[in-house]
């Protein structure tokens, strides 16, 4: 009797909860975020804000940050110089730290809202040799629609 009358429970339940909706492709999101430090600067930092439109989902694939170094001087040869640096965030979750690999998997999935990406370096000062350096950090998404 016990058994039945959990039997009849759960299949009411199941009945009852309605599901989330589907989900269908919509589009690829790219978000860059950049700055540049040309004088001596402690912590460097810039933020933007992104937003999920009601409606949507999206599905962090990969998070990215580098520096872009610009020199013409000889102690670094002519011409740019790529290398991974920086740390870069979601909400204040770290996503990406460096060249390393993410501190938490991939892929994230955000729900409808708004959201602060945040790229930063630590350093004490940030500057070297007089040579500005842009760094770079990225997110890519796939954007869906919940369809009912």
């Amino acid at each position: 009797m016990k058994n039945l009358l959990f039997l009849m429970s759960f299949v009411l339940f199941a009945t009852a909860v309605q599901a989330q909706g589907n989900l269908q492709f919509n589009q690829v999101i790219y978000r860059e975020l950049s700055f540049t430090i040309t004088a001596s600067i402690v912590n460097p930092s810039t933020q933007i804000s992104i937003t999920v439109p009601a409606g949507k989902v999206w599905k962090i694939e990969a998070a990215y940050t580098g520096a872009r170094v610009h020199s013409s001087s000889s102690s670094f040869g002519s011409g740019y110089g790529y290398y991974s640096d920086g740390i870069l965030s979601l909400n204040d979750r770290v996503i990406r730290y460096g060249g390393s690999d993410n501190p938490t998997l991939l892929p994230i999935w955000l729900p409808e809202g708004t959201y602060t990406l945040t790229y930063s370096k630590t350093c004490t000062p940030c500057y070297s040799n007089s040579v500005p350096s842009v760094y770079n950090g990225s997110i890519s998404a796939i954007e869906f629609n919940i369809v009912p």
